[in-house]
């Protein structure tokens, strides 16, 4: 821990964490922006009273501090120099909720989406609804004054703050309400540093109210500088609540905050109107205005692209009906489904009568209009997706003007972008005239730099003359404060100065945004000077270029602090520490291919980093932006062991195929000796294997030498497949094996089932990359006159048979061959069937529950699972939305991860199975899913084979 400041008696003065170790400030160094500062030490509070202790230890020490809550923001406004506060972790509660009077009380870490989940059964939600919802915090919305697609409606954060309990800089705590007139006088009397902020306030409108009316843009989007404008009448209430929102921090630290909140519309549809160009979605948004629609969103070619290059959300795009180089997203939103039609055909109406020959989609089905609003929502990851070093950068992308001034502002916006020799994405807020234009750059480029900086300026004058404003919801930050003076002029900026310095008189509470900003080219997170380390990989990451490239995808979004859908962090939607997440992943590598030289404390720190990624390749689908970090957990574990050396538990756990072999060949005593306390416990203690584990049973027959064809007239009529007889069905579950041979063979194919070659998976997991590329080679000379006869290869084990398609290629490319034969064997009978137009199953009346394997789920989607089993006539599968069960091959069963282990399956899993009824069956697809189950609750789950053989049609 740095003894430059006394960060030690901080910690001895707070319950929660004081973290000075270099790995953790440079996680925290960063957002969702393209800056970044590194800050002197992080501060997780557990309780209020930490941040009330860290207030005064700031001032006591003159340090600045920076509070953040998901760090989200594109401006940069979550980083800062000093100390960053993380409100996030541990002030996540929803206090009360008022149907009655229609407002909520939360703490500012309360995500919005979890507060919309509480809201939904009383009928209500938040109105402001931000693309990251999934894990934008409330604090952070009002310290932004977001917004969202649906402002037209809803308005901004501003309009739904009632009430806020804050501290101030100098850690006076009270709380900011609707104050009238009088009381206003009564509470500018005395010294106080509250009396004297309202003191400042009178002072300013009292003398420069006509100024104030001038200079701020007149319109709805404009959350640049402090919300002077929102105290023009003097006879009506003040509320400084109004100006703590848009603060970005820089004014006082939210407590709790009291907030308006919307009945929850009982109906929504969709108009999706395919352009032929920008100007003509433009054109046709503003012609819809008028038919009254509570969001009209644009989705450019170049998003539109990107989406169709993204595996897990190109299938969300199968709502489009018709080509289009743009598409317009008009929502309608009522009370019953008949108002709902007549606002629908109202908007069609007025489409085609305005815009000749346009074509138009009409959606009321929720689940389609999920998937058309997951994509607008992953809008910038997905543009941040693609490939090369230019990217959409966000910088002037937050413009707003008046909506019907839009289309004629957007046409020289376009001209001023082709004159810098580049071009630009455009999508989100038509509606509102806030189109989010991102100019591809390369901001590694001193040129580009350049490039970004004239932009800035030419478009600030652009702006100017339109009468809008540079920021219109993502507030000022790093990148636009700087424009502040220019935008408001000197005499409204001079306030913004005096406002800030009584505020906070030491100019402590992130400084630097709003006002006395630095250049908006400076504290780049890269730049012209950007070189790091190059690493020599195993892998050749030919996917994504390379290594460096594959980190740099990360843009800082956030997407993986999302907790209650998708798979996408399991130990971060367990311990909500930023260090789980898979962005402070990315960010360590980037800081150890900045600096290899890492003290011992910071690499203990960065162990620690990777210690808990399970390897889910859940990031590689759900992440837009494609960070891919199992792969690139795999390269960091191989050159940490080459530097440090492999531990025992690794090298005797990454020769399954041995230790199988071996128990295999003496059960059932192996059996009796694993059941063993003694040996479970000496286990503990020499390998570090939990002994509360249960483990695996070997078969003393393993599938290759139990397995006996069957002949008859249709096991050798429609060719030869392979059955992957892989280290986990092979001397596990071989009953597994047996039921996928029944399987292909009822479908009249005849089997092999080669010798056992273990395909790697263990060395790869555990990241001993050149052990798992020899035996990848080996795996494929022992395959190959199977590879050159083009036989396929069906697996039932997910890890494995996925092996082939997602790593080998990357360590031999010849292996591209076994990638397009080797199929799940969900996979291969759904393509079989299709093509055959063949159904070997009987009609069964069951009710299945399935819980999908992550790699499955990551590089094949559950979908193929839920096909597979439904085509079994009268069955019933449901899809649990579960996540990832926590057992993650031998993660689990180590004894440092089996608590943890437990939570991710206790998060999502086990509760829904625990409500499921007895009647239905647990279907899995893979070993890990198969003993966390069985050992972690009272229901014995189904491999998806048992279930396929078990409704076959009877041979004759």
């Amino acid at each position: 821990m740095s003894t430059e400041l006394p960060f030690f008696d901080l910690q001895k003065q707070i319950q929660g964490e004081v973290r000075t170790d270099q790995i953790s400030r440079w996680n925290y160094s960063s957002d969702a922006s393209i800056y970044q500062l590194m800050p002197e030490a992080v501060i997780i509070p557990a309780v209020w009273e930490d941040v009330l202790a860290t207030l005064t230890f700031m001032q006591q020490n003159q340090i600045p501090l920076t509070a953040r809550g998901g760090g989200t923001s594109l401006g940069g406004q979550a980083i800062g120099h000093g100390l960053q506060l993380d409100l996030g972790k541990n002030f996540q509660k929803i206090i009360e909720i008022n149907t009655e009077e229609a407002w909520v009380k939360v703490e500012p870490g309360v995500v919005l989406d979890h507060l919309n989940a509480a809201l939904a059964p009383h009928g209500y939600w938040f109105g402001p609804d931000v693309a990251p919802s999934n894990r934008a915090t409330l604090g952070g919305m009002i310290g932004n004054n977001s917004s969202g697609a649906r402002s037209i409606v809803y308005g901004k954060t501003l309009d739904h703050v009632l009430e806020l309990e804050v501290a101030l800089a100098d850690g006076t705590e009270t709380t900011f309400c609707p104050t009238s007139p009088e009381m206003r006088r009564q509470k500018m009397q005395g010294k106080s540093l509250e009396a004297q902020i309202w003191q400042n306030l009178s002072h300013s409108l009292a003398t420069q109210q006509t100024e104030i009316e001038a200079r701020f843009p007149k319109i709805m989007r404009r959350v640049s500088g402090y919300n002077l404008d929102a105290f023009l009448n003097p006879d009506q209430d003040w509320n400084l609540a109004d100006l703590v929102t848009g603060s970005e921090g820089t004014l006082a630290l939210v407590r709790s905050a009291k907030l308006k909140i919307s009945p929850k519309p009982a109906y929504r549809g969709l108009l999706v109107l395919y352009c032929k160009s920008l100007d003509q979605a433009l054109e046709s948004s503003h012609a819809l205005l008028t038919t009254q629609p509570c969001a009209s969103e644009v989705l450019d070619e170049l998003l539109l692209r990107l989406t169709r290059e993204n595996p897990a959300f190109a299938q969300k795009l199968s709502f489009m009906e018709y080509p289009a180089e743009v598409i317009l997203l008009v929502e309608y939103q009522a009370g019953s489904e008949r108002e709902l039609l007549a606002l629908l055909e109202r908007g069609e109406r007025q489409a085609r009568s305005e815009i000749k020959g346009i074509e138009i989609s009409r959606f009321c089905d929720p689940r389609v209009q999920a998937d058309v609003w997951a994509i607008r929502k992953a809008g910038l990851p997905l543009l941040l997706s693609m490939p090369g070093k230019r990217k959409p950068v966000t910088f002037i992308e937050d413009t707003a003007v008046a909506p019907e001034r839009l289309q004629a502002f957007i046409r020289e916006f376009d001209k001023i972008v082709k004159a810098h020799q580049t071009e630009a994405a455009y999508y989100a807020h038509a509606s509102v005239g806030c189109i989010h234009i991102r100019p591809l750059l390369n901001l590694q480029s001193g040129e580009d730099v350049a490039k970004m900086r004239s932009l800035s300026e030419q478009i600030l004058d652009l702006v100017m003359h339109y009468g809008g404003a540079m920021s219109g919801e993502h507030g000022d930050g790093l990148a636009r404060s700087e424009f502040n003076q220019k935008l408001f002029g000197s005499t409204v900026y001079s306030l913004f100065k005096s406002l800030k310095a009584t505020w906070d008189p030491q100019n402590l509470l992130n400084p630097g945004k709003i006002v006395n900003a630095p250049p908006m080219d400076q504290n780049l997170r890269y730049g012209a000077n950007y070189t790091p380390t190059p690493w020599q990989t195993v892998q050749r990451f030919s996917q994504q270029e390379s290594f460096r490239a594959q980190i740099e995808l990360c843009n800082g979004c956030g997407g993986c602090r999302k907790v209650s859908t998708g798979t996408m962090c399991p130990p971060y939607m367990v311990t909500r520490d930023e260090r789980d997440s898979t962005r402070a992943r990315a960010n360590a590598l980037r800081l150890l291919m900045l600096n290899p030289q890492l003290s011992q404390e910071d690499r203990a720190e960065l162990r620690k980093t990777f210690a808990l990624c399970l390897g889910c390749k859940a990031c590689k689908a759900e992440c837009p932006s494609k960070v891919d970090m199992a792969k690139l957990k795999l390269e960091f574990l191989d050159h940490w062991q080459k530097a440090k050396g492999v531990p025992w538990r690794s090298r005797l756990l990454s020769r399954l195929d041995w230790l199988n072999r071996l128990g295999s060949a003496s059960a059932p005593l192996s059996n009796y000796l694993f059941k063993s306390p003694t040996v479970k416990n000496l286990l503990e203690k020499s390998l570090g294997l939990d002994s509360r584990r249960t483990f695996p049973i070997f078969s003393a027959q393993p599938l290759h030498t139990q397995w006996q064809p069957k002949r008859n007239k249709q096991t050798d009529t429609h060719g030869l497949v392979a059955l992957f007889a892989d280290c986990f069905t092979n001397y596990y579950h071989p009953h597994v094996g047996l039921a996928a041979a029944s399987v292909i063979e009822a479908l009249g194919y005849q089997i092999s089932i080669p010798a056992p070659v273990c395909c790697g998976r263990p060395s790869l997991s555990l990241g001993l990359l050149d052990q798992a590329k020899a035996q990848a080679r080996r795996f494929l000379d022992f395959h190959r006159v199977m590879m050159e006869a083009g036989i396929p290869l069906i697996g039932c084990e997910p890890s494995c048979i996925l092996s082939f398609r997602d790593e080998y290629p990357d360590l031999w490319p010849e292996a591209k061959v076994l990638a397009q034969q080797s199929f799940s064997l969900q996979e291969w009978l759904l393509q079989v069937c299709s093509e055959r137009k063949v159904l070997p199953f009987q009609a069964q009346s069951r009710s299945l529950a399935y819980h999908e394997h992550c790699h499955q789920k990551a590089l094949v989607g559950a979908e193929t699972s839920i096909q597979a089993l439904n085509l079994i006539p009268g069955i019933q599968v449901d899809l649990l939305n579960t996540g990832c069960c926590g057992m993650a091959g031998t993660f689990g069963y180590e004894k440092e991860n089996y608590e943890l282990s437990c939570q991710i399956a206790e998060e999502r899993l086990l509760p829904a199975l625990r409500n499921l009824p007895e009647t239905s069956e647990i279907v899995i697809s893979g070993t890990s899913c198969w003993q966390q189950i069985a050992g972690l609750s009272e229901r014995s789950p189904k491999h998806l084979a048992e279930v396929l053989a078990e409704a076959l049609n009877p041979q004759p």
